[in-house]
C-alpha cells in the first residue's frame, strides 16, 4: 500500500490524505488527456477558492456558521409607517404575558414559524408588540405584530453578531450597533454602555446619553417605549466585593442605609429615579451563551432570552432584578413598583411627581410580588408575605388614596 500526502493552499493550509488500497504497480495510470483534465480542474478549484477568500473555522474545528445578510433596503420609513398604519386596530384590549419561551396572548402561546421567540415587549391596550426570532445561523429577525387582529407580522430589522457588538440593520437601511438589543412595544432599542439608541418605525433613530457611572440593563420589565423610561444599573467598582462594599450591602439589606444600584432613567430629559436595590442582592448568571467582556458587560453570542430569567425547574429566578422592578404607563402617568430595602419594602412610586408609598412591609422580607396590567389598563399587584398572599386590585387608586407620603423619591 502506498500513501501519498499532498498539501494544498487555498488562503489557509489544508492537508489532503490519499490512500490507495492496491499496490501502486497494479493501479491504472491516467492518460495524458486525463492528466490535463485533472490539472485544469485543480486550477479551477484554486481560482474559485481565491475568489471566495479564506474559510473561517470555529474553535471546534468546524466551519463557522455564516450569517445571511439582510436584503438591500427596498422600502422607505414613510412606506414602512404606512404599512404598519394599515394594520387594523384592536376591537378590545388583550392580555399579554411573558413566558420562558416567548409570550402568550389571552392565555394562548404566540408562535412564529421562522424560529424561537427570544425577546419581546407589548402593549395590552393597543396590541402593539415587537419580538425577536432566533433563526438558524445566529441571525435574529425583529418583527412587529398587532396581536389580537389576526394580522401578519412585519419585519422591521435584522440583527447579527459582529465581533463584540450586535449589528442591526432596519429594512429601511438604518444601521445601529451596540451591546444589547431591547424590544419595545413599537420598535426597539440598541444599548451601549454610555448610550441608548431608539428606533421607531417611520422615524429616524433617536439617541440618548446614559448618566455617568451607569449602563442600561439587558432586561427591561416595563413600558420602555410608552412610558419613556429605561432601567439602568450602576457600574460595578473594583472594591465593591471588598469588606466595605459588603458592609454597605449588608446595611442596605437590613435597612440601615440605602444602596441604590439601580434607577429608572427618563430618556427625554435624563431624570433619574433611584431604586434601593444593591448589586449584591441579585444572582444574574444565566445569560444565553455569554462570557464576561468587562466588569459591567457580558458579551453574548445569541440574543438574550427570557429563559435566563427562570430556574432550571421552570420557576422564576426571583433574585433577578427583572422580577423586582416593574413600571407601567397608565392613564394617570407612569408608575414604578419595586421590592426594595433588602426585600423588606414593596413600594409604589409616581414617576411624574416622585410620590412614593409603601404598599407592604415585612421585617423578615417579602418573598416576591407579581404585577400586571389588565386589558382595561388597570395595574394589579399581588405580594407574597411568608405564607400569605396580599393583593391590591388597583395600584393607581391605592397610590392616590395614600394621604401620608412615606417618602418622596429623589430624582436627579
Amino acid at each position: 500500500m502506498k500513501i501519498v500526502r499532498v498539501t494544498l493552499f487555498f488562503g489557509a493550509s489544508m492537508a489532503l490524505l490519499l490512500a490507495a488500497c492496491a499496490p501502486a504497480s497494479n493501479r491504472n495510470q491516467p492518460t495524458s488527456e486525463e492528466s490535463a483534465a485533472m490539472r485544469q480542474a485543480f486550477l479551477d478549484r484554486m481560482a474559485q477558492a481565491r475568489a471566495n477568500g479564506p474559510r473561517a473555522y470555529n474553535t471546534a474545528g468546524q466551519p463557522a456558521p455564516t450569517v445571511a445578510a439582510p436584503a438591500v433596503s427596498a422600502i422607505s420609513e414613510d412606506d414602512l409607517a404606512r404599512k404598519l398604519g394599515a394594520i387594523p386596530n384592536l376591537t378590545s384590549p388583550v392580555s399579554l404575558e411573558g413566558r420562558k419561551d416567548g409570550f402568550s396572548v389571552n392565555g394562548v402561546r404566540y408562535l412564529d414559524p421562522e424560529g424561537d421567540i427570544v425577546n419581546f415587549s407589548g402593549d395590552p391596550a393597543t396590541g402593539d408588540t415587537t419580538y425577536a426570532v432566533q433563526t438558524p445561523g445566529g441571525r435574529s429577525v425583529i418583527k412587529f405584530v398587532r396581536v389580537g387582529t389576526n394580522s401578519n407580522p412585519v419585519v422591521m430589522a435584522y440583527a447579527s453578531r459582529q465581533g463584540s457588538l450586535w449589528a442591526v440593520q432596519t429594512v429601511t437601511g438604518q444601521n445601529l450597533n451596540g451591546d444589547a438589543v431591547i424590544a419595545s412595544a413599537r420598535g426597539f432599542l440598541v444599548a451601549r454602555q454610555t448610550a441608548v439608541f431608539q428606533y421607531t418605525p417611520g422615524t429616524a433613530v433617536r439617541s440618548f446619553a446614559i448618566p455617568d457611572g451607569f449602563h442600561v440593563t439587558r432586561f427591561q420589565n416595563g413600558a420602555v417605549g410608552k412610558a419613556g423610561y429605561v432601567l439602568v444599573e450602576k457600574n460595578a467598582q473594583p472594591n465593591d466585593g471588598g469588606f466595605m462594599g459588603n458592609l454597605t450591602s449588608l446595611g442596605s439589606m437590613v435597612g440601615v442605609n440605602k444602596k441604590a444600584d439601580y434607577a429608572l432613567n427618563r430618556l427625554d430629559n435624563g431624570k433619574m429615579t433611584p431604586i434601593n436595590i444593591a448589586l449584591e442582592d441579585n444572582q444574574v448568571n444565566k445569560l444565553s451563551n455569554c462570557h464576561r467582556k468587562s466588569r459591567n458587560v457580558n458579551e453574548c453570542s445569541s440574543m438574550d432570552t427570557y429563559a435566563s430569567l427562570y430556574e432550571p425547574n421552570g420557576h422564576k429566578n426571583r433574585s433577578h432584578y427583572y422580577w423586582r422592578i416593574s413600571w407601567f404607563s397608565t392613564a394617570d402617568g407612569p408608575i414604578l413598583i419595586a421590592l426594595e430595602d433588602g426585600l423588606r419594602n414593596l413600594t409604589v412610586t409616581d414617576l411624574n411627581t416622585g410620590k412614593k408609598v409603601i404598599a407592604y412591609n415585612r421585617t423578615m422580607g417579602i418573598t416576591s410580588f407579581d404585577a400586571f396590567q389588565d386589558p382595561q389598563g388597570i395595574v394589579h399587584l399581588s405580594a407574597y408575605l411568608g405564607g400569605s398572599e396580599q393583593t391590591i386590585p388597583d395600584v393607581v387608586k391605592f397610590l392616590r388614596a395614600q394621604s401620608a407620603v412615606v417618602g418622596t423619591s429623589k430624582t436627579e
